[in-house]
């Protein structure tokens, strides 16, 4: 299925499209796509082991193990002391962690099964409404499945972007260099998360028509508005939100 040389398209297509999308980019004329997966063993456990997939020109190149911002450069330390980190501001096209991502080694199977005979078994299920759970999940996978960002492409015209995700735009605008777009909804949902498991919006750059940078936005919790705020705070050149 993972098989090195082998069809983007048809490799997630295999696993149906799961997997978290963590960004795509162009590189000098070389595409780069990193897509998060859990893997997990042949037991019940709390979460499985993280390694990213690698896609180098819409072609699976490898599997890598999962890194901190901080390792990635675009996290710091919270200067409120309330979280352990929080993400370092940027421009919409700093793709620098991304392009160092993609040249980590890949992850050796021994080191793999070490971390999966590491995992913890899982805890047993309580803390949601079981009504409310259902629906929002139902919801949450129709959004995953429309907005999922590994189905776009570096180069791709801006007309099959939206013919992809059957969608307008939420907010389309100009950036240095760049126009952008951000496809997805304003819903938040109660679901039982699991890395990759929820649904997220999606931020297009644009240059010359065709896509030249693409970033996974997370919805997160709280007011409808607040993920847009936190968009303008972590890219300093996007526009603030009007509220």
């Amino acid at each position: 299925m993972f098989r090195p040389g082998r069809a983007k398209n048809d490799v997630l297509g295999d696993v149906q499209w799961r997997g978290a999308f963590l960004g795509a980019c162009d590189d000098d004329g070389t595409s780069i796509m990193a897509v998060g997966f859990q893997i997990y063993p042949d037991r019940p456990v709390e979460s499985g082991v993280a390694a990213n997939a690698i896609f180098i020109n819409d072609r699976f190149q490898k599997f890598v193990p999962w890194q901190s911002g901080r390792e990635l450069g675009i996290s710091i330390d919270d200067p409120q002391g309330v979280y352990m980190s929080i993400p370092k501001p940027r421009r919409t096209d700093d793709c620098g962690w991304l392009i160092q991502h993609a040249a980590h080694p890949a992850f050796k199977p021994d080191d793999l099964q070490k971390e999966l005979a590491e995992l913890r078994p899982e805890p047993p299920y309580g803390g949601f409404d079981p009504h409310e759970l259902r629906v929002d999940e139902k919801r949450n996978v129709e959004l995953r499945g429309q907005f999922n960002a590994a189905r776009l492409s570096i180069g791709m015209p801006e007309t099959e972007v939206r013919s992809i995700l059957k969608s307008e735009p939420l907010e389309a605008g100009k950036v240095e260099g760049s126009n952008y777009e951000i496809f997805g909804s304003t819903e938040i949902l109660n679901i039982r998360q699991q890395p990759g498991d929820e649904y997220s919006n999606i931020l297009v750059l644009y240059r010359e028509g065709k896509v030249r940078v693409i970033h996974r936005v997370e919805i997160g919790l709280g007011p409808n508005y607040y993920w847009r705020q936190s968009l303008s705070e972590l890219f300093t050149d996007l526009p603030r939100p009007d509220h």
